[in-house]
C-alpha cells in the first residue's frame, strides 16, 4: 500500500483528505516510510507550503525532523 501513496505522494499531499494519509504514515510509519515521502517532496517543500493541505503535510514534517533531532 504505500507504494502506492509514495509514487502520488504530492498529489496526495494536496488533497483535502489524502494530507491526513500522509500526515498518519508520519505518526505511525516505519523510518523507511517517512524517509522515502520525505525524498518524494524534496526539491517541492516551497511549492507546498504555498498549498493549503500541503502545508499541513510540510508542518509535520518539520515537527518530526525537530523531535528526531533533539
Amino acid at each position: 500500500m504505500f507504494k502506492e501513496i509514495q509514487e502520488d505522494a504530492c498529489t496526495i499531499m494536496k488533497d483535502v483528505f489524502g494530507n491526513y494519509v500522509i500526515q498518519k504514515v508520519l505518526d505511525f510509519g516505519p523510518q523507511e516510510h517517512i524517509s522515502g515521502l520525505f525524498n518524494e517532496i524534496k526539491g517541492k517543500i516551497l511549492e507546498m507550503t504555498k498549498h493549503i493541505y500541503g502545508c499541513r503535510v510540510v508542518q509535520k514534517f518539520i515537527l518530526i525532523l525537530d523531535v528526531e533531532g533533539q
